[in-house]
């Protein structure tokens, strides 16, 4: 881990903050949304809102000084006939810029150029590998089985007795297998060119780098019909051990806590960013991360760092952001219904449309190194018409909020379940919309993210006791409403 690498971080981190990247939300009509700043301010309390703030002595025409947002927002209050309580202490974060305006997205490939370039970094000059049999797919070889001994005996020192017996009776099974295992498998080069987009095309292999295996893939379209671009690059080193799994996360070190300097970790990662040429990314959210071990409590299992980058639009980000604990993977069509209030939630979508799933750029750490690198779905970002878009200020942003949270989670209260959220951070950038899903395409449009946790409580036998389905994951939403008109931007 070089010194270059700590200050290349300390400068992408300084324009980047914490940004984070989103990609589901509502959709307008071309004609709504498509305002100006001119003739949003004729809206009735858009013309009372620039004279308050040019009274401050602010600028009116940053991003800034249209949305007036405080350094922090604080609040607690309870809806939802008292089953739902908020609490928000949230630090709030706005772009510096000079306008936000909206800009059409569709679906994009990667090229051949794009592969070529990719894995010229992360092969490191090493071919790329199949089995010559596809029967022999999966087997070991006594080097492999050594490997995994030595990996386990490494476990086993750290695990208590009963966990000790268990990896003792793996370990001796592997010393069995080794020894019926041939010495080597016949492999054979393959060349690495993009798949034939059919269903479930794909392009596998493994390479080998130095003492490590990785294992290779190139998606162009899944087999259930889902429009899917990926390139995946996985250590498959240590997979008899351990694995990673997506659905343990916190934004927090304690218990995930590790050994490197995340400084470090990000120089590296912002390094391998540069190398293979995703210009236009910057760093968005951190994210420690588990292995699903079946030896350890998750607490004493390893711990992975994940750096998640999302495109910038002159240095305004897509904001990054899970729903519910999950990813948030696709957003489609729906038209804002209004209530009295001006303030919506969409409606639903067909159970017959594609996932447009979002942009992803991805890379994990551990303290032995690059552990995953995922490259999903990019998008093509058309020019705009250069007219800035009216925001609308925050105070009624977070009257918004206040009226519209407890509608989103109403679910709870059906089912008699209390719930509680704790806002932690909000943040103004863009997010996706699928004008059409089947086709790819929608525009990127300013929204607000309330970035926060959920605990729920459930009754049981008049008694409630805590659940287990609390969220806490990394970036997670839990309102998203449009900047422009503050109708509220809800997944399906």
């Amino acid at each position: 881990m070089s010194s270059r690498c700590i200050n290349k971080f300390l400068a992408g981190a300084a324009c980047a903050g914490v940004l984070v990247t989103g990609l589901l939300g509502c959709y307008q009509t071309t004609s709504q949304m498509t305002v100006t700043e001119k003739k949003q301010n004729e809206v009735q309390g858009g013309a009372q809102s620039q004279n308050t703030a040019e009274e401050k002595g602010e600028n009116v025409s940053t991003v800034k000084g249209q949305v007036q947002a405080p350094e922090r927002y604080q609040t607690s209050f309870e809806t939802n006939e008292g089953m739902f309580r908020v609490e928000a202490d949230a630090d709030i974060w706005v772009p510096e810029a000079e306008k936000m305006e909206i800009r059409p997205v569709k679906s994009g490939d990667i090229s051949q150029e794009d592969l070529d370039r990719v894995t010229g970094v992360l092969f490191q000059g090493q071919p790329l590998m199949q089995y010559q049999d596809e029967k022999q797919a999966g087997e070991m070889t006594k080097e492999e089985c050594e490997r995994y001994i030595r990996q386990l005996e490494a476990l086993r020192d750290k695990a208590d007795s009963g966990v000790r017996e268990r990896l003792d009776s793996e370990i001796e099974a592997y010393r069995k297998r080794g020894e019926k295992a041939p010495a080597s498998v016949e492999m054979k080069e393959v060349p690495i060119e993009i798949p034939e987009p059919a269903d479930g095309a794909s392009l596998e292999g493994y390479v080998t780098i130095g003492d490590k295996e990785y294992e290779f893939q190139m998606v162009t379209v899944n087999d259930e019909g889902e429009v899917l671009q990926k390139i995946g690059f996985y250590d498959r080193t240590a997979r008899c051990a351990e694995y990673f799994t997506e659905s343990r996360v916190s934004d927090q070190e304690g218990d995930f806590s590790m050994e490197t300097p995340s400084e470090t970790i990000i120089g590296e990662g912002n390094a391998l960013l540069e190398q293979l040429g995703y210009e236009g990314f910057a760093l968005a959210q951190l994210e420690y991360q588990k292995a699903a071990s079946p030896y350890f409590e998750e607490k004493d299992a390893e711990t992975g760092l994940v750096l998640h980058y999302t495109r910038e639009i002159d240095q305004i980000p897509l904001l990054y952001y899970r729903e519910a604990g999950k990813y948030a993977t696709s957003l489609t069509l729906r038209e804002d219904r209004k209530s009295e209030g001006g303030i919506g939630l969409g409606e639903g979508s067909s159970a017959n449309q594609k996932i447009w799933q979002p942009e992803e750029i991805s890379i994990l750490y551990t303290d032995d190194g690059l552990r995953r690198v995922l490259i999903k779905n990019p998008y093509v970002v058309e020019a705009g018409a250069g007219e800035a878009v009216y925001l609308l200020p925050f105070q009624e942003i977070a009257e918004v909020f206040q009226r519209m949270i407890g509608e989103k989670y109403k679910s709870y209260q059906e089912q008699n379940i209390q719930a509680s959220a704790q806002v932690q951070q909000i943040k103004l950038g863009y997010v996706r919309t699928a004008e059409d899903a089947d086709g790819q395409e929608g525009r990127l449009v300013p929204a607000w993210i309330f970035y926060g946790s959920m605990e729920t409580v459930y009754p049981e036998e008049g008694e409630y006791l805590l659940s287990q389905a609390g969220f806490h994951s990394a970036a997670q939403a839990l309102l998203i409403i449009n900047a422009m008109d503050g109708t509220v931007i809800d997944a399906p």
